[in-house]
């Protein structure tokens, strides 16, 4: 296949001819993914259209199309210029290299990814060499026909014209995900090489890099579960010191931060952690006492009890799933369609600050999440709807289904049923310390959220997902 720059090269020539000055682009666009597109162009001003003739008959396209190109008509556009492009897509790293030489063998460049642990790096290097002249773009046939890969006596034109390298102009744009460093010269439109026939080869290095901050979730969930699990070991350690029955976790085998811990028989039982347990209200959802701060207040507002004592009570028996929400807004005196009044009451519990960029980040680092929430579940289906995040959540365990709220060993045991994980190889993330005390005693490792929490030496203390996501 004739090289692609050689076949505008046809038209640069015909304008050289004619003393004009001819510029052209060859772009290389790299996505995130490590796909990208390379753009070839030829711009031509008005006076060059009307030199040049018939563009769609000096441009051969046909075996560019068969190889895959995407060849535009000539366009005028909006800069007054008639651009003539083409383009073909890549879809690895490695590929690029292959689809310059198609441009021109001129190009000797490739683009290598590296993914190392939390950074993707993306590195372009080679070499352009048009020290040839035009032999760099010249054309086989014309080559056979003339004498001359121009097609004509080079000298006799530069001496009437002067030198063609003062007429002809390549510029090579290489555009990464990130922002770059290279040897070329920055631009908005990237890192940019401009070179002219009979140069002397050009190196071309130019790098991108980007730490990703999804890893920092990993790194803080770690954190979290070999605190938790030290402190656990210090506490069975004084248990077995004292005399205290001990608790005996399964091992599992699971790559994952892992530790260990004696079992009943003096043996060391792996754990690792394998499911990530999120709270529901006051944790994934920005409403920790929604019963006072939020319920209460949407009862009265339509009308209904202001008696808050009785207000949390029908909410329990509700949590429990002793009582449907139609009949909990029945009995709390708030009148209409008890479905409308669900959505609307769901609307005032919002996501936590962070918690989606978390779930999407840990989703990315391949993370497992489940929510154990003691409320009600048709609440919490409108919810996990309204924000889709049962593309995050795993496993959704709500009170009302279970029958028993936390901090109920049953609630714990129900988890561990539900998602086959043993209680060990679990984190326990909540704003309770009651329901995490229990989580503790059932063999979780655990950690308490929130910026009120305050001060304690029982759980690991998150304030925020702020501080996992930033």
């Amino acid at each position: 296949m004739r090289g692609l720059l050689r076949s505008l090269a046809v038209i640069a020539l015909t304008l050289v001819l004619a003393a004009c000055q001819v510029d052209a682009f060859v772009e290389v666009a790299v996505t995130d993914d490590g796909s990208g597109v390379v753009t070839v162009a030829v711009a031509l001003d008005n006076e060059a259209v009307e030199r040049a003739g018939d563009l769609d008959r000096i441009i051969v396209t046909d075996d560019l199309e068969t190889a895959g190109w995407t060849v535009e008509a000539p366009t005028r556009e909006s800069d007054g210029l008639t651009w003539i492009r083409a383009s073909k897509p890549f879809a690895e790293p490695d590929q690029l290299a292959r689809l310059l030489a198609q441009v021109s063998p001129v190009f000797q460049v490739g683009l290598a990814r590296d993914h190392s642990f939390g950074r993707t790096t993306f590195d372009i290097e080679g070499t352009i060499d048009l020290s040839d002249g035009l032999g760099s773009l010249g054309d086989e046939q014309l080559a056979e026909l003339f004498g001359s890969p121009a097609g004509f006596d080079v000298e006799e034109l530069e001496a009437e014209i002067g030198p063609l390298a003062d007429a002809t102009q390549l510029q090579f744009v290489v555009r990464l995900p990130y922002d770059v460093a290279g040897n070329g010269e920055a631009s908005d439109q990237g890192e940019v090489w401009t070179l002219q026939l009979g140069d002397d080869p050009t190196d071309v290095a130019a790098s991108a890099s980007r730490r990703h901050a999804w890893t920092m979730v990993w790194v803080v969930v770690a954190g979290l579960f070999v605190l938790a699990l030290l402190g656990l070991m210090g506490r069975r350690a004084w248990r077995s010191f004292t005399g205290a029955e001990l608790v005996a976790t399964s091992p599992r085998s699971r790559p994952a931060p892992a530790g260990s811990v004696a079992d009943d028989d003096g043996e060391a039982a792996v754990r690792r952690l394998e499911l990530i347990v999120l709270d529901g209200f006051g944790v994934l959802f920005d409403a920790g006492d929604h019963i006072t701060s939020v319920l209460a207040p949407f009862v009265a507002e339509r009308g209904g009890s202001t008696d808050s004592v009785e207000v949390a009570e029908r909410y329990r028996q509700t949590s429990l799933g002793r009582l449907s929400t139609a009949e909990l807004w029945a009995v709390l005196g708030v009148e209409g369609d008890a479905e409308m009044l669900d959505r609307s009451f769901v609307e005032s519990l919002p996501l936590t600050d962070g918690a989606l960029t978390f779930l999407e980040r840990s989703k990315l680092q391949g993370l497992t999440l489940a929510c154990l929430a003691n409320g009600v579940a048709t609440w919490f289906d409108l919810l996990r709807r309204r924000d889709s995040l049962d593309v995050y959540i795993a496993t959704w365990l709500v009170s009302s289904d279970l029958g028993v709220r936390k901090p109920d060993p049953a609630a714990y045991e129900a988890l561990s049923h539900a998602t086959g994980v043993p209680l060990g190889n679990c984190l326990m993330i909540d704003d309770r310390t009651e329901h995490l005390d229990a989580a503790r005693r059932a063999g979780m490792s655990t950690a308490l959220f929130g910026s009120a929490a305050g001060d304690t030496a029982d759980h690991p203390h998150l304030e925020r997902f702020a501080a996992m996501v930033s």
